[in-house]
């Protein structure tokens, strides 16, 4: 049984002691890490003599040279500074690993000098900007750990603060959060065809696409279920609310109307904004249908967050979905971006900005107005204008 223990002095574990119990055992030790002395190739076994003197007879002749042995010695004697020299990286580790967390990168346990640390999809841009400050990480490329892993050697606590300072500037940075429906996906003909299907199934009467976005401008029919609950009522009908969720949710669901919808944003430009900013979803949608379409467009990763119908007690234009998911993600200069008057009305009501969008199919005229008389900072007629303002 051999055992490799090239760290232990920063484990403060070893097995060396056991080799007076088990006949079997090898350990291995280093002066490569804690030593700092990697580049003479020195290292040493502790077994019992007959594991030893095998050993001695299949070794090379001359494998140390004379200067690793006498900087060997030296370093044996000195194992104070060794001590110490631990102590300071186990610290400056702990600080690390906290601080990482904190930043919402998971880091596994470490007892070397180095952590493991995963950042996804933000990996090659992490390494990125830090090698523009002159700090130096490891991308590991093993087949074994697909997924945006960094290995992060400790040094002194200085030298991680500055690391830490660094990150939270690249992965603290201003916080984007997006409405699903109309400004990520295009629901043309997912659920604005529902609300038309729906009504025309309860009234008997021909609906138009322009009806629909005449309530939705007005405003307070943000969820889909009312909208069409109200498109009934301007007929002089009066349905019952859950039979028209249940119709409503037939023809959405059953009725394939889900799978018509396409990706409004590009993945390349989303990507591009995962890069330089935290991502959240505010919608009204159920979670197992956001789940749905975020799985089946792969694009689920590039959120932190996703507040749903479930997850709050009103929909927009109250802002509780929006104040829930900046609690979640935190970051800094939050933007909101919207399709509807209540949508903007929310974010000025949580006290964030707003960037509105012209959902794909509708003329921007009265919308753009509209958009912007009720707090849009900016109103793009097509999503994948939005780093241009960003």
């Amino acid at each position: 049984v051999l055992v490799d223990e090239a760290y232990c002095q920063y484990s403060k574990k070893s097995a060396g002691n056991k080799i007076r119990f088990y006949d079997n055992l090898v350990v291995l030790q280093s002066f490569s890490k804690a030593f700092g002395l990697a580049g003479l190739r020195l290292g040493y076994v502790l077994a019992n003599p007959e594991i030893i003197g095998v050993l001695e007879k299949i070794a090379p002749p001359y494998n140390i040279n004379s200067l690793a042995v006498v900087a060997g010695i030296a370093a044996l004697d000195d194992l104070d500074f060794v001590e110490n020299y631990t102590m300071e990286v186990g610290s400056a580790g702990e600080f690390l690993s906290t601080e990482l967390e904190r930043l919402g990168v998971k880091v596994f346990p470490s007892k070397a000098n180095f952590v493991l640390a995963e950042f996804g999809k933000k990996v090659d841009f992490v390494v990125k900007k830090l090698f523009e400050k002159n700090i130096l990480v490891k991308k590991i490329n093993e087949e074994t750990l697909e997924g945006g892993f960094l290995r992060i050697t400790i040094g002194p606590k200085k030298e991680m603060e500055k690391l830490v300072l660094e990150l939270k500037n690249i992965l603290r940075e201003k916080t984007l959060l997006f409405d699903l429906d109309g400004v990520l996906v295009d629901v043309s003909d997912s659920y604005r065809l529902a609300i038309i299907k729906t009504a025309e199934h309860f009234t008997g009467k021909k609906v138009g696409k322009e009806i629909v976005q005449k309530i939705k401008e007005r405003g307070g029919f943000n969820n889909d279920w009312d909208a069409t609950e109200q498109v009934i009522m301007e007929t002089g009908m009066r349905i019952e609310k859950s039979k028209i969720i249940e119709k409503f949710q037939e023809f959405y669901l059953q009725g394939g109307l889900i799978d018509n919808e396409k990706l409004a944003i590009e993945k390349k430009v989303l990507k591009g904004l995962y890069e330089c900013f935290r991502l959240g979803i505010v919608t009204g949608r159920p979670k197992n249908e956001a789940a749905y379409t975020l799985e089946k467009f792969g694009v689920k990763d590039f959120f932190e967050c996703v507040v749903c119908l479930e997850d709050v007690s009103a929909g927009r234009p109250d802002p509780e979905g929006i104040i829930l998911a900046l609690q979640k993600i935190g970051g800094k200069g939050p933007v909101f971006v919207g399709d509807s008057v209540d949508d903007m009305r929310a974010a000025k009501n949580a006290g964030i900005n707003a960037i509105g969008v012209i959902p794909p199919g509708i003329e921007p005229g009265i919308l753009k107005v509209l958009l912007e008389k009720n707090g849009a900072d900016e109103v793009l007629e097509n999503v994948n204008e939005i780093a241009g303002v960003l």
